[in-house]
């Protein structure tokens, strides 16, 4: 279908789209369709593999465009073998940092624009980006253009916080690298941790979040992260060599508080572990030289001020610059420059100093941090490096994907990888190989952080009842407006429910609901852990982005997942049988009544995660690139 003398309508609005005469309408947001309206994020999930494909092949094209006959990862060297472009916020490629959904939508609208042939697009939006970029778009394809131009929603309340970010983004970035040392430079005080040079001992490397609360009372070390591998090895007289680092200059806890936790671990694990901050290693020099290649990453950013030329999809009209204009300058001379110019100094002279590490693993969600870490090691010439993905792997967390010219990628200033990833079900490996990941840099894993899991394995907790009341458990985003949505969806579901159902939320700590404020659905409140709590309900009705959501999917309870209609599916979930996603009220009214029934289908999801108390796979991989003797894991 064409659309030669007809519109194509952009409606990105609160209110209902409007009926044109003559006019194909694509919502910006949201998942409804019908006859007259059709929504971009169904065409998106629809289109996923190849839209997800051509995200990845962009980022890989930007990296290798050239600019007076050098790539950009040339440009962007910064010493012998590794250039400064892995660091990037473009390659880490974070939904959390990135505009990635809109870039997608950008993506997804090309193709819809390329395939109707309108003569006439129409934004209905206050989006100023979204305007300018569809503006260029339609002259370079000769499209008549119109900007219905809505009031914008955002209100100007201009405080100290407002105003801070008004400033030039190089003092922002000098005023981020001053809080950093102001709040870091305590650590410099720290006893250097001797670490031993014993065979039998293994480097780990995680940030210093997750630790488990009976740790700072009791000084035992015990981190959810990581579960029960350290135990495992100390069982079997393995020595480990902590590497901690802080998040962020705002992370709790404060400097001398972490600071006594430290020597209180160091001695309750004495013979067995020692554990060091990445943070000891800030010095005057390390300030000076991430000054110093901060103006170099200035100078390189004036150079290359013809870049925006590049942002364009192969065989593509459409400019992704005005979307990632932020990112290209936030990661060459803003506060993101000097975190990763930190990254790297700190990295470099902790490595430089410490006994050669034989073997060593990461919490990996590759994050620029973890390219300065493998870049380090490799320098220093430290021994096998094995990243650990200690989360679930979704499809549209572009973190863990790269395009397989990427990472196949050989040369001097190839992409730093792990000689091996440490993967932790079945969903984790599939979703590796689906992008073409070598599946010989794959090993499988226990999943650590999911270790409670096993017991819904051995334990039948959800007994399926066939009359009564239904009990639904609501299970809230640390994000409040995913929460309030999720529950103002609910409320709007119970115009179209007749049977009787109970309505209990478990709140996330960082935003506890108000019964009060839903008073349609009578809600109860519970702050009880999830596997005290399971076997109660009939049905989970969770946020798209929520973790929470897998623990009652192994409990084996059924499971509904709201679509967030500003978001992609992020969900961890997504692609599972048993698992149903809603966006409307009707359709979530029809699953919470049909829940005795065999809509559901409830089956096994062994293969979800590699579960096993005895942790058999990692012993295995221990036994082997470990380089121990395998008779300790008899």
């Amino acid at each position: 279908m064409t659309l030669e003398n007809k519109t194509l309508c952009v409606w990105d609005a609160n209110l209902e789209p409007e009926n044109f005469e003559n006019t194909l309408t694509y919502q910006w947001n949201g998942y409804i369709e019908n006859d007259r309206i059709h929504s971009i994020p169904v065409y998106i999930e629809l289109n996923s593999d190849h839209l997800r494909a051509k995200y990845l092949a962009f980022i890989h094209d930007l990296g290798e465009s050239k600019i007076d006959n050098k790539s950009l990862i040339e440009h962007l060297a910064l010493e012998n073998e590794f250039s400064y472009w892995w660091m990037t916020l473009f390659v880490e490629k974070s939904v959390y940092k990135s505009p990635i959904t809109e870039v997608i939508r950008m993506l997804a609208l090309e193709e819809i624009i390329n395939q109707h042939k309108p003569s006439r697009i129409q934004l209905v939006s206050d989006n100023k980006i979204l305007s300018r970029i569809l503006c260029d778009l339609c002259h370079s394809l000769d499209i008549v253009y119109e900007w219905k131009h809505l009031p914008s929603k955002k209100f100007l309340n201009f405080n100290f916080k407002s105003a801070y970010t008004l400033l030039p983004l190089g003092v922002l970035s000098l005023i981020s690298l001053s809080r950093y040392v102001f709040f870091r430079w305590p650590f410099r005080s720290v006893k250097k941790t001797a670490w031993l040079k014993k065979e039998n001992s293994v480097f780990f490397c995680s940030q210093f979040s997750n630790i488990n609360p009976s740790s700072f009372f009791s000084g035992k070390f015990i981190s959810d992260l990581w579960g029960g591998l350290p135990n495992l090895l100390h069982s079997k007289n393995i020595h480990v060599n902590w590497l901690h680092f802080l998040v962020s200059p705002n992370s709790s806890p404060k400097p001398k508080a972490t600071i006594n936790y430290l020597k209180r671990f160091n001695r309750s694990g004495k013979y067995k572990e020692t554990h060091s901050f990445l943070e000891e290693n800030i010095s005057g020099r390390v300030v000076m030289r991430v000054l110093k290649r901060w103006i170099k990453l200035c100078f390189i950013s004036w150079k290359l001020r013809g870049v925006k030329n590049q942002f364009s999809p192969q065989k593509s009209k459409l400019s992704l610059w005005p979307l990632l204009e932020k990112d290209w300058k936030s990661s060459m001379y803003g506060q993101v420059a000097i975190n990763n110019l930190l990254w790297i100094e700190l990295f470099d002279a902790f490595m430089s100093k410490i006994p050669t590490q034989r073997v060593g693993l990461y919490l990996c969600e590759n994050q620029s941090w973890e390219r300065s870490l493998i870049h380090a090691w490799r320098k220093y010439g430290h021994g096998r490096l094995i990243a650990v993905s200690h989360s679930t792997v979704r499809f549209w967390d572009l973190r863990h994907y790269s395009d397989v010219r990427t990472i196949k990628k050989a040369g001097t200033y190839k992409i730093p990888k792990a000689d091996l990833i440490a993967l932790n079900g079945d969903v984790a490996v599939n979703g590796y190989v689906s992008v073409g990941f070598p599946e010989e840099l794959i090993v499988e894993t226990e999943a650590l952080r999911y270790e409670h899991l096993n017991k819904f394995r051995t334990e039948h907790l959800i007994q399926k009842r066939k009359k009564g009341v239904i009990r639904v458990l609501i299970l809230g985003d640390y994000i409040a407006s995913a929460t309030i949505e999720l529950l103002q969806l609910l409320e709007r579901a119970t115009h179209y429910i007749s049977a009787t159902i109970t309505y209990t939320v478990k709140s996330h700590p960082n935003f506890i609901v108000n019964k009060e404020d839903f008073p349609l659905l009578r809600l109860e409140v519970t702050m009880d852990p999830l596997e005290e709590i399971l076997h109660n309900y009939d049905i989970s009705y969770s946020s798209n982005m929520t973790s929470a959501a897998v623990d009652a999917y192994f409990s084996g309870l059924p499971s509904i997942i709201i679509l967030d209609k500003i978001g992609l599916n992020f969900s961890p979930l997504r692609g599972q049988k048993n698992v149903h996603f809603v966006s409307a009220p009707d359709a979530l009214a029809e699953l919470l009544q049909s829940v005795h029934r065999d809509v559901f289908n409830i089956s096994s999801c062994n293969d979800f995660f590699f579960l096993d108390p005895a942790l058999p796979r990692w012993q295995k991989l221990a036994s082997s690139s470990f380089d121990i003797s395998d008779e300790k894991f008899n």
